[in-house]
């Protein structure tokens, strides 16, 4: 008996020591550019994080318009994915690097930049320049931005979906940190949708009209 516990207990430290280690994606800052208001390391009014996991930094953020008009709008991401210090003496974060796939849309705009790039400068401007100057033989600590510039009309909405994710899209066009030493990748791409605004049912008219007739009568007999 004693000899078997001695046994499994060898092989569970043999399974533990074998796993590769997987590396946590830390949000250590972002911000949000909305026709010049920034929000720094805060989700704006109007947006949505039911669908965002904070802990592991990775769901979708989402952003609603309404109002007739020119929208500019910026999301950028400082995401570490691994901060043990690497075997040439630096911090985790600082040799990871960024990569695109896919064609953007109209309208958007992208930009991967380092720490002592000029990413926070246009992402204040809301003007990203649509480069990565930390790919895979540049590594730094690796900040990504995403953006869109877009028109509604006075009967229409736009939602925009800013989603940072362990696991690559199925398409689309879509930015990629990864840290070399844990294999790991963050994913981040955004999705514009502007879709006619809704209006009352029929029905709803009816009540409302109803409610107004039922509340003049009151301050009438009131009086």
């Amino acid at each position: 008996m004693i000899q078997c516990r001695r046994f499994c207990f060898c092989l569970l430290l043999l399974l533990l020591s074998s796993t590769p280690a997987h590396a946590v994606n830390i949000l250590h800052g972002y911000a949000f550019n909305i026709n010049g208001g920034i929000n720094n390391n805060s989700l704006p009014t109007i947006g949505d994080d039911s669908l965002f996991d904070w802990d592991l930094s990775v769901g979708v953020l989402k952003l609603n318009f309404t109002g007739a008009g020119n929208y500019s709008v910026v999301a950028l991401f400082d995401i570490d994915i691994d901060t043990t210090t690497t075997d040439d003496g630096y911090f985790g974060f600082e040799n990871e690097y960024g990569a695109i796939t896919g064609s953007p849309s109209i309208g958007q705009s992208w930009e991967i930049d380092g720490f002592l790039g000029d990413i926070r400068q246009n992402f204040e401007w809301g003007s990203l320049d649509n480069s990565n100057t930390v790919p895979s033989d540049r590594r730094d600590d690796v900040f990504m931005a995403l953006g869109w510039d877009f028109s509604l009309a006075p009967n229409e909405l736009a939602l925009i979906d800013f989603v940072l994710s362990n696991e690559a899209p199925n398409s689309g066009f879509y930015l990629i940190q990864t840290d070399p030493d844990s294999q790991s990748s963050v994913y981040f791409s955004s999705v514009l949708t502007i879709a006619p605004a809704p209006v009352p049912e029929p029905a709803t008219f009816i009540l409302l009209g109803s409610g107004l007739a039922g509340l003049a009568f009151y301050r009438r007999k009131r009086k």
